[in-house]
């Protein structure tokens, strides 16, 4: 008995040997760095809740970074996807790319229209925006991020 239940191991090893290996090293997906949001109207902006980075509607926003293990190595080679979940629910984007050899990765979304529930005015401009969820995964599993939502412009008037 105990030679079959070894010989069955020893064959789910044979069958995954991904999955022992990444058990073993600690090769499972679990964190992104994102390093930079390019995006029209976009950059680093404080609306009142936070510096967050802001992508205006209608134009492109690519979101580099790198994808890590939970011990904090590069994940090289890896698929990873990226929702961008706008308020307006029908116009929600996803990305998906492969990680290079570097662990690194670039996920462009057309960015959609938002709904702009939110006003911050400057003094200059009423901005009317969203806040609103990115999520990353690899492999279908969530991953833990420093950029967990954005400022979702809608659009701006004169105050």
């Amino acid at each position: 008995m105990k030679k079959m239940l070894f010989a069955f191991f020893l064959s789910l090893l044979l069958v995954f040997p991904a999955f022992a290996h990444a058990e073993e090293t600690g090769a499972v997906p679990a964190s992104v760095q994102v390093t930079s949001v390019t995006a029209k109207n976009g950059g680093m902006a404080n609306y009142g809740y936070g510096n967050k980075y802001r992508v205006g509607p209608r134009y492109p926003a690519t979101f580099k970074g790198i994808l890590k293990d939970k011990n904090g190595n590069l994940m090289t080679n890896q698929p990873i996807q990226l929702y961008f979940e706008a308020e307006i629910k029908s116009l929600t984007q996803t990305a998906t790319g492969t990680t290079d050899e570097n662990g690194q990765f670039s996920l462009t979304i057309q960015v959609p229209s938002a709904a702009g529930y939110l006003y911050f005015d400057n003094g200059r401009f009423k901005h009317y925006f969203d806040i609103v969820p990115v999520t990353f995964t690899s492999n279908d599993i969530k991953l833990s991020s420093n950029v967990t939502d954005v400022y979702h412009l809608a659009y701006s008037i004169n105050s």
